[in-house]
């Protein structure tokens, strides 16, 4: 029986022999991909460095090529701490010591392994290491201690003049009291907002008062020892990292303010980061700067750092997202101003140095600038002309707006107003200007002058929904459609409007209800059918919508009765032959 056995061992021991062989012999498809990532990783290209690093992975997998794993998953967790991505570094960091190729002794490995520790807040097993890297490399192992003392808030890496020549004490506080407590919120976020505001005083020194010279901090000692001093991309990576774990601990009220805060971090970033290199992507900057608007859309904290973030970040005039910008900064300076209650509220409670007294002049001066740019390279002038009406210069300020001269208008409409202070026409007109430039609290502000002119002015009471609605003040929205329908309860296109933002608020009975007249008022309307089956079929099933609405009604008809999971979902409820015949009302 032994020599069956010992033949059996020695078969499988030849086949894994030849395969071992097979694998050796085969092309290495892996090289080229972990060049590559390499490049990416030494470029700042993080993401792109994580994504072929897993691509070594699967391929180590298929070509039996599996001895650099633990290399891989540790370059993973160390692009993805590049990113902020923390959670997902410190898994791939556990993972790695499980993998072919781990050696407990292995310097790279270890210098990894430092890294993602002093980045995740685990300092003492930081330290752990520099202890074992004494016996690998002595002054690198000093400089790890020192690193790592730094981001503890201990003192002791002030020692020696190189300490001192590396690292700023006042970061020493900050990093003290986030050791202390690597969940102290508060903490975090102040050392984030030190960071900006170090990063920006580099960037931008005619800005900002020198305190101290910058040529210390932020994070570039962790990850760039040579290139530690004067570049402020450190300062806004570090920035960033601190707005990313503070992420992951805030609570739904601060997110949308701090997903706003870290857009900026990472804009600066990637503004100063070298050529070629981006180091956090457009995509990752704009989903955070969605979410904050959509979460924080009655923040006044939120939409003023969303007006900073608009206004710091423009583009050069000639290009197409120019106007946009300006208008999407005015939108956010508004509604802080509409929303404001006092001081205090607009200011960051993050910026220690923020005077407490000159928030709210602060944000009328920066929208008032925002509006000028808007308004720049447009004649603001009017040309002489013989003496006009009021409903002259009116019809020549509407012709002014169809031609984009907005501020020519402007002008127009004030003259109108000189004949007659109360001509309902022209102040309706201006508030619609500033509601196309995106001041809608401005813009209310001559609504009301209109309807208090004019009591009976439907449209102004319209215009005024509209600019409520745009401010996020849907209860006083929704009165002043009521107001207008009192008035002209005919006119079907503001039923439609009022429908739109009752569903928009989940007010499914309402908005069947004003859908429907719109629907009778205009039968020959397809569009009004389809939204009066979508409303009147959302009101039946009230338990079931758990989408997000769009103002677009096209878009949430498309979302609602589109989705074949939402059918499924509602096939499921007994309401199937709803949603396809509601289906049949948008063909």
């Amino acid at each position: 029986m032994r020599y069956p056995l010992l033949m059996r061992f020695l078969f499988l021991t030849f086949l894994l022999l030849c395969a071992s062989l097979h694998a050796d012999e085969s092309p290495d498809t892996i090289a080229p991909i972990r060049e590559r990532a390499m490049e990416h990783q030494k470029a700042g290209r993080f993401a792109a460095a994580v994504d072929d690093f897993i691509k070594c992975i699967e391929e180590g997998s298929k070509t039996n090529r599996t001895g650099r794993r633990a290399e891989y998953f540790a370059r993973i967790a160390y692009n993805q701490t590049r990113m902020g991505n923390f959670k997902d570094a410190r898994e791939n960091m556990e993972k790695a010591p499980r993998q072919n190729g781990w050696k407990d002794e292995d310097p790279f490995l270890m210098e990894m392994r430092a890294i993602v520790f002093l980045a995740t807040d685990q300092i003492e097993p930081a330290l752990q290491i520099a202890q074992k890297f004494k016996a690998v490399n002595p002054k690198k192992a000093e400089y790890f201690e020192m690193v790592a003392q730094f981001f503890g808030g201990d003192e002791k890496c002030l020692a020696t003049p190189l300490g001192r020549f590396l690292f700023d004490p006042e970061q020493l506080l900050y990093n003290g009291a986030v050791a202390r407590n690597p969940k102290d919120l508060i903490a975090r976020r102040r050392r984030a907002a030190y960071f900006l505001e170090r990063a920006n005083q580099q960037r931008f020194p005619n800005s900002y008062p020198a305190k101290i010279p910058v040529d210390r901090g932020g994070w570039a000692h962790l990850f760039d020892p040579a290139t530690a001093a004067g570049l402020p991309y450190s300062f806004y990576a570090s920035a960033f990292y601190d707005l990313s774990r503070a992420l992951e601990m805030c609570s739904s009220q601060d997110e949308p303010f701090l997903r706003v805060r870290r857009a900026g971090a990472a804009y600066g970033w990637n503004a100063v980061a070298p050529k070629n290199s981006l180091f956090i992507s457009a995509a990752t900057i704009a989903g955070d700067l969605k979410r904050a608007q959509k979460q924080g859309a009655l923040d006044v904290r939120t939409q003023r750092a969303l007006g900073d973030f608009f206004s710091e970040t423009l583009p050069p005039v000639d290009q197409p997202n120019y106007r946009p910008r300006l208008r999407s900064g005015i939108q956010s300076y508004s509604r802080a101003l509409y929303f404001t209650r006092d001081e205090s509220s607009l200011r960051d409670p993050d910026w220690l140095e923020t005077p407490e007294t000159d928030s709210l002049q602060k944000v009328r001066a920066a929208r008032s600038t925002l509006i000028g740019f808007h308004l720049s390279g447009k004649p603001v002038a009017l040309p002489d002309l013989p003496p006009l009406t009021e409903l002259a210069w009116k019809d020549y300020g509407n012709t002014l707006v169809a031609r984009e001269e907005l501020g020519s208008a402007l002008e127009a409409y004030k003259k109108a107003l000189e004949f007659d202070p109360e001509f309902v026409p022209a102040l309706n007109n201006i508030g619609t200007v500033y509601s196309r430039l995106g001041a809608f609290d401005i813009a209310l502000e001559w609504f009301d002058k209109a309807v208090k002119a004019d009591p009976k002015f439907a449209i102004g009471w319209t215009n005024r929904a509209g600019v409520l609605d745009e401010l996020g003040d849907v209860e006083k929205s929704l009165a002043s459609y009521d107001t207008a329908l009192g008035i002209e309860p005919q006119n079907a296109q503001t039923w439609v409007s009022r429908g739109i933002l009752a569903m928009n608020s989940k007010s499914w009975a309402s908005g069947q209800n004003a859908f429907a007249q719109a629907a009778r008022l205009a039968p020959q309307n397809s569009r009004y059918a389809a939204l009066s089956a979508f409303a009147k079929f959302a009101n039946e099933n009230a338990e079931l919508p758990k989408i997000d609405l769009s103002i677009e009604d096209k878009t949430w008809l498309s979302n609602f009765f589109g989705s074949d999971s939402l059918a499924e979902s509602y096939a499921s409820k007994g309401a199937a032959d709803k949603v396809f015949a509601a289906r049949e009302w948008i063909k």
